[in-house]
């Protein structure tokens, strides 16, 4: 293992990382050229580390074995089933594991932070059991030596107790952290020259397993001065290339525009547009969320999908053009809309890759049948019955509690204390079953039935309204509720601190761009509420289309949003939040993000609304409420 390098130009290894390359920076002794410091799989060696033939493995920040997950990984704090009731993980017997396996790391002159038995996994294999893990979290620096040997020896101490097929996993705190991510400032180098750089990367690297192309300043710091420029390339986590290659084609192309000073990380991403799927952490709807008329981030799904999930935007109106009427209509991403491929029938298939391919437009009857809203969705409904179920067996079966009910039973004196508690518990548990009641009958009578899609986009590539040069996605559709459900009123509801705490509601579209650095609000199904900044440099997005016959490279330039490292922008279900300022103007709609949840992309209103007309034909088109 290579010297970890202290500098704060060197941003630190990010989770899901595959290379990098630092901005040029003075080495030691000093020279009078600029390097970089270049890393690969978290090795600041360069080299990708390879599990030795025991399976154990080390990079900069983590070493252990012998199945270290893929970063980035989650932890599970549930014990496996087999060892649940085993003495050497309860009482006196945890005590004394615990300690002997701290003096190893201490003969090691590894000073732990924390040592626990814990399950992990990669984020990308949520399906799959944890890997039950000794996890020590010790702080590493360039006087640390190699760490793979006290894994070893942990691992040894684990199965000389009877622990066979225990992980062992050492970490440097740094591994968990997220990257901060800034908007480049307009007197960055790179800034009036993003769009050529990024042109020139499409076109000078090969393509393959390349997703997003874009710019920021990254670091470990919240203040972004002391974040370099870099360019950030999110790929195909399962397309297994040599990134250095690529890597060092982007060096030779930012040198040859004089762009010393920007860093380059090539890291695990996703395609830009998902689906949301359920996680242990979600706790679906509550009555209070089925609505007549859905508020915006009430979560939305074709009827006939039952497991994902994407985000009521907010409500639109449209006018008629030969009555004059405004007609009130749901707007979130067209990707939500659509049922999955599998099951339809030959005829149906065509129709949807069709309407996928070039919109659905709202004089196509079709729709009425193929095209069937739920908000909320089935999944959120089933899912908050379940929470509520849950939650009820939870407080019957606390021990105070059921003491009572036994001494209530046997008609014994009961303490007042504990008749006190047992009151509170009694009624909390009968606010619950009543809601839960509530639940069944609105799920059984079909009430988060909404209605039909009018019209959509596709997931379609449009000339851009404010550079007609470039590309970028159009990814909308138009929901039209259906009696007893009716339009929403656009109520936001928002923490009262900071500076969105007068905003009620969403009051207009905004057809501008937003500002360099702009304050930006989202509300999305997933991640509630959430604020970020407007990222300024378009990323690029790199597509391929089949053009009779021919496979067509092309890129599309999206705007972006992003947030500080501690908290998510966009994640899955996310799709459809729309993007407002402070004033509640709406700036956009997301449609999509990265892997990671720091980057959000949104298409911007101009041209939502130049899209809308284009497939329907209505050119006057505003927020439900807005004179």
């Amino acid at each position: 293992m290579a010297a970890i390098v202290e500098n704060p130009l060197i941003a630190p290894v990010l989770p899901a990382e595959l290379s990098y390359a630092s901005p040029g920076i003075r080495t030691r002794p000093p020279t009078l050229f600029l390097g970089r410091i270049r890393r690969s799989n978290g090795s600041s060696s360069d080299e990708t580390p390879r599990p030795e033939p025991d399976g154990f493995e080390e990079s900069d920040l983590r070493a252990g074995g012998p199945q270290l997950p893929e970063s980035p990984c989650e932890t599970t704090v549930t014990l496996p089933h087999t060892y649940k009731d085993h003495d050497l993980f309860k009482g006196y017997g945890s005590y004394v594991l615990n300690t002997q396996l701290a003096d190893i790391c201490r003969r090691e002159n590894v000073h732990h932070d924390s040592l626990s038995f814990c399950g992990r996994r990669s984020v990308y294999e949520a399906a799959a059991d944890p890997i039950f893990t000794l996890l020590v979290v010790a702080r590493r620096d360039q006087s640390t030596g190699s760490w793979i040997n006290l894994a070893r020896k942990l691992s040894d101490h684990l199965c000389g107790q009877g622990l066979q097929g225990l992980n062992v996993e050492i970490t440097d705190p740094k591994f968990f952290e997220r990257p901060s991510i800034h908007p480049c400032l307009a007197t960055d180098a790179i800034f009036p020259v993003w769009t050529q750089v990024a042109t020139d990367i499409a076109h000078g690297i090969d393509r393959t397993g390349v997703f997003t192309i874009s710019c920021f300043r990254i670091g470990c710091d919240d203040d972004r001065l002391k974040c370099p420029p870099t360019v950030l390339l999110g790929v195909d986590k399962n397309v297994k290339r040599d990134w250095k290659v690529v890597r060092e084609e982007i060096v030779s192309i930012l040198d040859r525009h004089r762009l010393n000073g920007v860093a380059v990380t090539i890291r695990k991403d996703n395609e830009i547009i998902r689906d949301g799927y359920p996680d242990d952490k979600d706790m679906g709807s509550r009555p209070n969320d089925c609505l007549p008329g859905p508020r915006p981030a009430t979560s939305i799904s074709p009827r006939t999908i039952h497991d994902s999930n994407g985000t009521l935007g907010g409500w639109v109106e449209v006018r008629g053009p030969t009555s004059g009427k405004w007609f009130p209509l749901a707007l979130t991403c067209s990707h939500c809309c659509f049922p999955r491929e599998q099951g339809l029938s030959e005829g149906d298939l065509k129709v949807i890759r069709e309407w996928k391919h070039r919109g659905v437009g709202q004089s196509d009857a079709r729709r009425d049948r193929l095209l069937l809203m739920d908000s909320p969705s089935y999944r959120d409904m089933t899912t908050g019955i379940k929470a509520i179920t849950a939650e009820i067996e939870e407080k019957k079966s606390i021990e105070d509690y059921r003491h009572v009910e036994a001494l209530k039973q046997q008609n014994e004196f009961i303490l007042p204390y504990m008749e006190s508690f047992w009151k509170d518990t009694s009624e909390a548990i009968a606010a619950l079953e009543s809601e839960e009641h509530q639940m069944r009958d609105l799920l059984n009578s079909n009430a988060h039935h909404l209605g039909n899609v009018f019209a959509a986009s596709g997931k379609r590539e449009v000339q851009s309204t404010e550079i007609p040069s470039q590309l970028s996605t159009r990814d909308w559709a138009l929901v039209q509720p259906i009696l007893p459900r009716c339009a929403g009123k656009n109520a936001v509801i928002l923490p009262s601190v900071g500076n969105a705490m007068n905003i009620k509601k969403l009051w207009a579209v905004e057809i501008g761009t937003p500002d360099l650095e702009q304050k930006l609000l989202i509300i999305g199904r997933e991640t509630g509420y959430k604020t970020g900044k407007y990222g300024g440099l378009k990323a690029c997005h790199l597509a391929t289309k089949t053009i009779n016959g021919q496979k067509v490279d092309f890129e599309t330039w999206e705007h972006t949003v992003v947030v500080p490292k501690t908290k998510s922008i966009a994640a899955e279900g996310d799709s459809g939040s729309f993007v407002f300022d402070l004033a509640g103007n709406v700036l956009g709609m997301i449609f999509g993000g990265t892997g990671l949840e720091d980057e959000g992309y949104f298409t911007a209103t101009r041209d939502l609304l130049a899209d809308i007309e284009l497939i329907t034909g209505l050119k006057d088109v505003r927020l439900c409420g807005q004179e």
